[in-house]
C-alpha cells in the first residue's frame, strides 16, 4: 500500500477510500461471548482507569491493581476473600474531589492522578498533595521514559483539552514533585502518548496522539512539533515486526480505522478495519506483533501483524443500550485481560477479568525451544550486571530483550543476525529497579526465555 502522511489520510479519506481493500463487516457478538468472564473485588466501581503496579504492601515479586474514577481511587487486594478479593477505597486530599481519569504507578511509594488536577502519594496511596493543576479537562495522558534511552525516567503528562490553543502538555524530572510545561504547536490536546525503547533508531523519541493529528519529540517532551494531522488518531502502542526488520512500528486506532508508522511516527499507512464496529476506546500491546483493541461497546479484536488486520474475538459484558461502555482496559500480570465496564441496572459499575490468558505469563520462563535454541542468565540473581548465554543450532535473525513483570520490554540486549554456536551478550541494569525480569530471545519464529532476578 503506498505510504501517506495522517494528514493526506484525514483530509482525502473520500479520495483514497476506493484504493483501499473493502473491509469485511465484522460480526457484532453478544454482551459477554467469546471469553469466560469473572468479576473482580467484592463490590462494583467506577473505574475510568486501571493501572498495574509494583506491590505498595511490601509483598516481593508482586503487582498490585489500581483503578480510578468519579468515585475515587481503590486498590485491589487479592489476599482477603478468594478468589474475589476486595476494593480498598484510598481517601485523597479533601481538595482532589475523589476523582480520576488517569493513574500511574511509579514503584511502591509513588503514585499519580489525574483530572483536572494533578497528584502524587508517596505512601502507597494514602495520603496525596497536589503538584500540578489548572487543566481544561479531566482526559489526561501520563507516562513514563523507560530506561535505557535519553531523558529516562522522566514523566510526561498531557491534557486532552477538547479545544483549539489549550494545552496543558508538561514534564517532571523528580518523580512528579513539579512541573514544567511543554512547548507545543497551535491545537495540541493530548489524548495518548507511547516513547520508542531502546534498540529503535528513534529511541528516546514521544510520540503522542493529539487531537487532531500526532505530534512528535525528540527532546523528552520538551517540545513537540507535528508529525502528521489526523482526526481520530486518538489511541497508541508499540509493537514488533515478526520478521525483526522495522522495530518497532507504532500503531494509531481512532473510530474503526487503524493506522500504522515504520519510521518512528513520520509517515503512516492506514485503513478501516473494524467496519460494524463500535468506536475504538483502547489499544493494547501484547507483545511482539500482537495488540488487542476494545470498543467502546466492549467488542475485543486481536492484531498479529501489527494493526493491518483483525479478529474479533469476542465482547466484554457490556450491553447495547443506554449509558454504558467498557471504560477502562488493562492486561495484568497473569496474562488476562481486564475491563472496567458501565452497565445498566443496580449493580452497573464493574472490573471484570478473563479466565483466559491472552498472553503467557511474563515470570515464566520457556522451555528449550525444538530447534535446540538454549538461554542461560548468570549470575542470578544478579547486582546490575549480567552475561546472557545463547546457544543457536542454526544462524538467523536474533532478538534478545528484556522484559518487567509486567510483560513490557525495557531493553533491548541484541537486535541481529548471529552465526550456530554460543554467544554471550553481557547486560546492565543498574538504572533498572530491583525485582523479577524476563530475557527472552526470538530466532526465525523459535523463542526461549529465562528468568532474571536484579538484587540491590
Amino acid at each position: 500500500m503506498k505510504t501517506l502522511s495522517l494528514l493526506s489520510l484525514g483530509a482525502s479519506l473520500l479520495l483514497f477510500a476506493p484504493l483501499l481493500a473493502p473491509a469485511r463487516a465484522q460480526v457484532h457478538p453478544p454482551p459477554g461471548s467469546g471469553f469466560t468472564w469473572e468479576r473482580v473485588g467484592n463490590i462494583g466501581i467506577d473505574a475510568d482507569a486501571l493501572a498495574f503496579g509494583p506491590d505498595s504492601l511490601g509483598r516481593p515479586g508482586r503487582y498490585i491493581l489500581w483503578a480510578a474514577g468519579n468515585e475515587g481511587i481503590y486498590r485491589y487486594d487479592d489476599s482477603v476473600s478468594p478468589p474475589l478479593g476486595r476494593w480498598v477505597i484510598l481517601q485523597p486530599d479533601p481538595r482532589y474531589q475523589q476523582s480520576a481519569d488517569e493513574i500511574l504507578p511509579l514503584g511502591p511509594d509513588t503514585l499519580l492522578v489525574v483530572r483536572t488536577e494533578a497528584f502524587r502519594s508517596t505512601d502507597g496511596g494514602y495520603t496525596f498533595e497536589l503538584v500540578s493543576g489548572d487543566f481544561h479537562n479531566g482526559h489526561a495522558a501520563l507516562a513514563e521514559i523507560p530506561p535505557g534511552v535519553p531523558n529516562a525516567g522522566r514523566l510526561l503528562l498531557g491534557d486532552y483539552a477538547g479545544y483549539p490553543s489549550a494545552s496543558d502538555s508538561k514534564y517532571s524530572d523528580d518523580r512528579g514533585a513539579t512541573w514544567t510545561r511543554s512547548a507545543v504547536p497551535p491545537r495540541n490536546a493530548n489524548v495518548d502518548i507511547v516513547v520508542l525503547p531502546a534498540g529503535s533508531p528513534w529511541a528516546g523519541r514521544v510520540v503522542a496522539a493529539a487531537n487532531p493529528g500526532i505530534m512528535l519529540s525528540d527532546d523528552g517532551g520538551a517540545s513537540y512539533n507535528w508529525g502528521s494531522e489526523s482526526a481520530g488518531s486518538l489511541l497508541l502502542a508499540l509493537t514488533e515486526q515478526p520478521d525483526l526488520s522495522e522495530w518497532p512500528r507504532v500503531v494509531s486506532a481512532g473510530g474503526t480505522w487503524t493506522w500504522w508508522s515504520d519510521d518512528g511516527g513520520e509517515t503512516w499507512e492506514g485503513r478501516e478495519t473494524s467496519p460494524g464496529l463500535t468506536s475504538a476506546r483502547h489499544l493494547l500491546s501484547l507483545g511482539g506483533p500482537s495488540l488487542l483493541k476494545i470498543h467502546y461497546r466492549g467488542e475485543v479484536q486481536r492484531s498479529d501483524d501489527g494493526g493491518e488486520t483483525w479478529e474479533t474475538l469476542g465482547r466484554a459484558p457490556v450491553e447495547d443500550e443506554g449509558n454504558v461502555s467498557a471504560k477502562s482496559a488493562v492486561l495484568g500480570p497473569d496474562g488476562r485481560l481486564y475491563v472496567g465496564v458501565l452497565r445498566p441496572g443496580p449493580d452497573d459499575e464493574w472490573v471484570y477479568r478473563t479466565e483466559e490468558r491472552l498472553v503467557p505469563v511474563a515470570a515464566e520462563p520457556s522451555p528449550e525451544a525444538p530447534s535446540g535454541l538454549r538461554l542461560d542468565v548468570s549470575p542470578n540473581p544478579a547486582q546490575g550486571e549480567a552475561e546472557v548465554s545463547l546457544v543457536l543450532a542454526r544462524p538467523g535473525m536474533a532478538s534478545v530483550a528484556l522484559y518487567d513483570g509486567l510483560g513490557r520490554r525495557v531493553a533491548v540486549l541484541h537486535e541481529g543476525t548471529l552465526t550456530a554456536g554460543r554467544h554471550v551478550i553481557p547486560f546492565y541494569g543498574a538504572d533498572l529497579p530491583a525485582g523479577v525480569y524476563v530475557v527472552r530471545a526470538a530466532v526465525e519464529g523459535e523463542s526461549v526465555a529465562e528468568h532474571l532476578t536484579l538484587a540491590r
